[in-house]
């Protein structure tokens, strides 16, 4: 019972938050295939291990000078002594 005596608040509430949405307009900016592709190859990274083992992973945050990088189970699940290879064609070790 007490949900239909708060219905016409609900509904008024409901409407109001539409209005609002309906109202603010949304900017989106789409980037160009060449700025998407740009991005890609700065944020991708080259797994190599000594053992022949390779694969790719993406830089998703930098903290300092630590890089996290994200790729697939299967590309690191043999240990091995992987190194990082950046777009820039630099190896870096990995901790």
């Amino acid at each position: 019972m007490r949900f239909y005596n708060q219905l016409p608040n609900l509904l008024a509430g409901t409407a109001l938050t539409t209005a609002v949405v309906i109202i603010l307009p949304q900017a989106a900016f789409a980037l160009s295939g060449r700025q998407v592709n740009d991005i890609a190859r700065e944020v991708t990274v080259l797994f190599r291990g000594t053992r022949g083992q390779h694969g790719s992973g993406v830089i998703i945050a930098k903290s300092d000078q630590t890089y996290y990088v994200l790729t697939a189970h299967h590309v690191v699940r043999r240990e091995d002594d992987y190194k990082l290879v950046t777009a820039d064609k630099q190896a870096y070790a990995i901790d």
